[in-house]
């Protein structure tokens, strides 16, 4: 009797969610304005003043090309090294409210986190 082998193939996916905000959107608010549940990628920002202030720089895209704000800095160098990690890996962020004061919605929150 053949001896019979079965292969399986295994993918792995992962999604991390947690609260943040999209910094600098005072300085692109002509070009943006955020819509409550839109979808916004963040990827490395390669831009000399960007990387000046911080070589980690993650800006918040949207459409893939337009800029619209920044990452905190104290996040960026972790989702700068996961980003740097596989060409799989990305981030999706959404707006999910107004800043926490009376100010009118220049900043959202980044809500979630996908791995594919």
């Amino acid at each position: 009797m053949a001896k019979q082998t079965t292969c399986f193939k295994y993918e792995m996916y992962y999604k991390v969610e947690f609260n943040s905000v999209i910094r600098g959107h005072h300085v692109y608010n002509e070009c943006w304005t955020p819509i409550m549940g839109e979808t916004v990628l963040a990827r490395k920002d390669t831009r000399e003043e960007a990387i000046e202030y911080d070589k980690y720089a993650i800006g918040i895209f949207k459409k893939q090309e337009k800029l619209v704000g920044h990452i905190p800095i104290e996040l960026s160098q972790l989702i700068y090294h996961f980003l740097n990690e596989s060409n799989e890996n990305f981030i999706e962020a959404s707006v999910s409210r107004k800043r926490k004061r009376n100010w009118t919605c220049r900043s959202g929150q980044i809500c979630s986190i996908y791995k594919e």
